[in-house]
């Protein structure tokens, strides 16, 4: 039963993301500053380019981080994973307080090493674009949650439950 409590309580969080969606809501300040960053990366990497924006300049060859390109939908996933987490307010806001920073930066990381790769090493743009996003971003925002429940999995029983439907058994814990 409190599975099912997680789960309704994570699509009640997601309602906002959907809406967000289909009413293209969006921050151009973020994609702006995530521009700049991995602007700053590519020149301490001896990569010569300029930003405008969050427009990317490199030689003839224009990179735009886009609003799905900024991460958000991550971070939002991540925020409602750990938010529906069946466990009290504020070890779940000392965990966001360390995870939501991680999954900004390992997005920038991604930005940075797709757009490096493919103009210092030449690999194709769109494998790395897609392997990047869809792979290592979702990898890892599941591994952070994973250690997020394996890390208080004593302190409440509920989470044991989620555990326990993640792995397909329920684990049982120390009193």
């Amino acid at each position: 039963m409190i599975f099912f409590e997680f789960l309704i309580l994570l699509n009640i969080f997601l309602i906002p993301f959907y809406l967000s969606i289909k009413f293209d809501v969006q921050i151009h300040q973020l994609k702006v500053l995530e521009a700049h960053i991995v602007y700053y990366l590519l020149n301490l990497t001896k990569v010569e380019s300029s930003v405008r924006d969050n427009f990317i300049y490199i030689g003839d060859v224009i990179f735009e981080v886009s609003w799905d390109s900024t991460g958000w939908k991550s971070l939002y996933l991540f925020l409602s994973l750990v938010i529906s987490t069946p466990l009290f307010f504020r070890k779940k806001l000392k965990f966001l307080v360390l995870g939501l920073p991680l999954i900004f930066f390992l997005n920038i990381l991604r930005i940075f090493a797709t757009i490096y790769f493919f103009i210092v090493l030449g690999m194709q743009y769109e494998f790395l674009h897609q392997f990047l996003w869809r792979y290592f971003m979702s990898i890892s925002i599941l591994i952070m949650w994973f250690l997020f429940l394996y890390k208080h999995r004593y302190n409440i029983g509920e989470t044991n439950i989620i555990i326990g439907c993640l792995y397909g058994r329920r684990r049982k814990h120390k009193d």
